[in-house]
C-alpha cells in the first residue's frame, strides 16, 4: 500500500532534521515516518508496527505490518496474485 501527500516546504525540511539527528543514524526517512504512523495509531488504540521485508518477486524492501503474511512490494502484488 502507498501512502503519499503534499507537505510544505517547511515539514520536508524538517522531516529531513529529524532524519539527521544523530539519535536516528541508519534509519531512512521511511523507517521514520512509519514509527511516526504507528505511535499515531497507538494513540488512538490501533496498534500497529512495520518491519521490512524483501519483495519474493523484484528484490525490493518494502515495510510490511507485522503480522501480515505479505511476500510482494506494491508494485509486484497485482503481478502475484491468483
Amino acid at each position: 500500500m502507498l501512502i503519499g501527500c503534499h507537505v510544505s516546504p517547511k515539514l520536508r525540511r524538517d522531516l529531513f532534521l529529524v532524519q539527521a539527528n544523530p539519535k536516528n543514524a541508519g534509519r531512512n526517512l521511511k523507517q521514520l515516518l512509519c514509527e511516526a504512523i504507528g505511535d499515531l495509531c497507538a494513540k488512538y488504540e490501533k496498534a500497529v508496527a512495520f518491519e521490512p521485508k524483501m519483495c519474493e518477486d523484484c528484490g525490493r524492501t518494502f515495510l510490511r505490518a507485522i503480522g501480515t503474511l505479505a511476500k510482494y512490494c506494491s508494485t509486484c502484488a497485482p503481478r502475484n496474485t491468483v
